[in-house]
């Protein structure tokens, strides 16, 4: 086997890699989806500081319920709140809860950077992802 056999072997076992760990995150977002409690007493980590912090973020700002699935328009894991308790997201006083729950996300395999020209923002970036936000103006 030459370099650049050894090279694309690699490259092929971490995307099947990416791929597990992002099936594995959509079937946590619908048990979390489903039970409505996302960063409480049974919380479990998704291995992903990235994915965590959003989970816990929304949940803090008041996401009842979120939206996840395949975005084809960025090639990404599309996360939405899409529905809200407005006694917490409507607070004047916490403007920062509603970045939670107005914008959009997604999360793409740490290998997949993408362009600025996409329009998304970069937020945040661990081994494994990297999560992006769509201002909430946009979607």
């Amino acid at each position: 086997m030459d370099t650049q056999e050894i090279k694309d072997n690699m490259l092929s076992a971490k995307r099947s890699m990416t791929f597990k760990l992002a099936a594995a995150l959509c079937l946590l977002l619908q048990g979390c989806s489903m039970k409505l409690l996302y960063s409480g007493k049974n919380f479990e980590s998704s291995q992903s500081l990235c994915v965590d912090a959003l989970l816990v973020n929304m949940d803090a700002a008041g996401c009842e319920a979120i939206y996840y699935g395949h975005s084809p328009s960025y090639n990404a894991f599309k996360v939405r709140c899409i529905s809200n308790n407005p006694k917490i997201s409507n607070d004047d006083d916490n403007w920062a809860a509603r970045e939670w729950v107005t914008n959009s996300f997604f999360i793409s395999p740490a290998y997949n950077e993408m362009t600025s020209t996409t329009g998304l923002v970069h937020i945040c970036a661990d081994r494994n992802v990297r999560l992006y936000f769509l201002d909430g103006q946009s979607n």
